[in-house]
C-alpha cells in the first residue's frame, strides 16, 4: 500500500485569514457523498493524518485542515486568543463556505474538545464523531489564576510579535525538539513519534529559513491552557447529550498528561474515565496498543475501527 495518496491543497477564506488543509478521495467509491473532516492534535497539523489515509478504504471525501495558527493556516490576529471556541466557529464558517451540510469529525487528542463542542451546538451538521485519545480534558484543577496567566502570555506574545525576528534551528534540532514535545503517557521516556513521523508533521509544521528552519505555528497557540474554561461538569452534560454516533479510540500508551503528576492526580484520572463513561453510555470504545500518536506511527491498527464505523454510517444514512 503506498504511503502517499493524490491529494488537493485547500484554501478558504475564513474572514479574519485563511485556514488551509488537505483533501483527500479514500477508498474505491468516488461517487461517494460522505464527507469526513479531520481535526489535528495539539501544535500538530494536516499532516497528522496522511499515513492514515491510504489505510481508509471505506469511500469518502476527507478533508484535513490545520487549525487556525498551526501548519500553513493562518495566525490570529492581535487581541484574539485561541481557545476551543475559536476553533469551533472557524470550522462552521469553513463548513458553510463549502456549502457542506453533514460531516463525520474525525479529531485527535487537542481536536477532540473543538469536536465534541461542534457536535453539541451544531448536531444537525454532523452525522458521526471519532475522538482519538482524549476523553476529557487534562488539566482538571483549573483555576482563575491559571486563567489570568494565560491571558497576560497572550498579552505578552502580541506585544512581541513583529518586535522579534523568529528562532532559527538546525535541522536536527527541529526534529529533536518535535520527539521531545510529544513525550507521552507516565513512562515520560517513551517517545509518541520517532523521527521518520516527526518529519511528516515538519512538512507543514516548520518553513525553511536562508540559515536553517523556523516554526510555521503561532507561539500563542502552543501556549494555549484554557481546556476547562467552562468546568468538567460542563462537557460531561455536553458529552451525555451528543446525538450522533460517537467512536472512541484511545492509545494503551498515549494519554497527554502534564510532566508533573502525582499518585493522587492518577487516581482522580481513573475516577473521572468511569464518571465519562456514566455520561456516554452509548459510545462505542476501543483500545489499540501505541503511542498518543499511534493513527500516525500505526494506522493500520486504528483504521479497521474507522471503516467500521463509516460503515454504520453509510447504512444508517441509506
Amino acid at each position: 500500500m503506498k504511503d502517499q495518496m493524490q491529494y488537493k491543497e485547500v484554501s478558504v477564506d475564513i474572514g479574519w485569514g485563511k485556514v488551509r488543509g488537505k483533501i483527500w478521495q479514500t477508498g474505491t467509491e468516488n461517487s461517494c457523498d460522505l464527507k469526513i473532516v479531520a481535526l489535528h492534535g495539539w501544535v500538530d497539523n494536516c499532516n497528522s493524518f496522511q499515513p492514515l489515509i491510504p489505510h481508509i478504504t471505506e469511500g469518502a471525501t476527507l478533508l484535513a485542515i490545520d487549525l487556525p495558527g498551526h501548519g500553513l493556516s493562518d495566525h490570529l490576529p492581535k487581541g484574539a486568543r485561541y481557545d476551543h471556541l475559536v476553533n469551533v466557529f472557524s470550522l462552521k464558517t469553513l463548513l458553510d463556505k463549502l456549502n457542506w451540510k453533514s460531516v463525520v469529525l474525525l479529531a485527535h487528542s487537542y481536536g477532540v474538545l473543538a469536536a465534541v463542542w461542534f457536535s453539541a451546538l451544531f448536531p444537525d451538521l454532523v452525522s458521526g464523531l471519532i475522538t482519538m485519545d482524549l476523553l476529557f480534558p487534562w488539566d482538571t484543577k483549573s483555576w482563575k489564576k491559571d486563567w489570568a496567566s494565560e491571558i497576560y502570555g497572550h498579552l505578552k506574545f502580541d506585544k512581541l510579535k513583529g518586535d522579534k525576528s523568529p528562532k532559527i534551528y538546525s535541522e536536527k534540532e527541529i526534529i529533536e525538539i518535535s520527539i521531545a514535545s510529544r513525550v507521552t503517557g507516565l513512562a515520560r521516556e517513551d517517545a509518541s513519534v520517532a523521527e521518520d513521523a516527526a518529519r511528516v508533521l515538519l512538512e507543514r509544521g516548520t518553513k525553511q529559513h536562508k540559515d536553517g528552519y523556523i516554526w510555521t505555528h503561532d507561539p500563542k497557540a502552543s501556549r494555549m491552557t484554557l481546556w476547562t474554561l467552562f468546568g468538567l461538569d460542563n462537557y460531561f452534560h455536553v458529552i451525555s447529550n451528543l446525538k450522533c454516533p460517537f467512536l472512541v479510540i484511545m492509545s494503551s500508551h498515549g494519554e497527554m498528561l502534564p510532566l508533573k503528576i502525582t499518585e493522587e492526580e492518577v487516581n482522580t484520572r481513573n475516577h473521572l474515565r468511569e464518571e465519562f463513561f456514566q455520561h456516554a453510555p452509548n459510545c462505542m470504545y476501543h483500545e489499540v496498543q501505541g503511542s498518543h500518536h499511534v493513527h500516525l506511527t500505526k494506522p493500520h491498527r486504528v483504521a479497521p475501527l474507522i471503516c467500521e464505523f463509516i460503515r454504520t454510517i453509510k447504512n444508517t444514512e441509506s
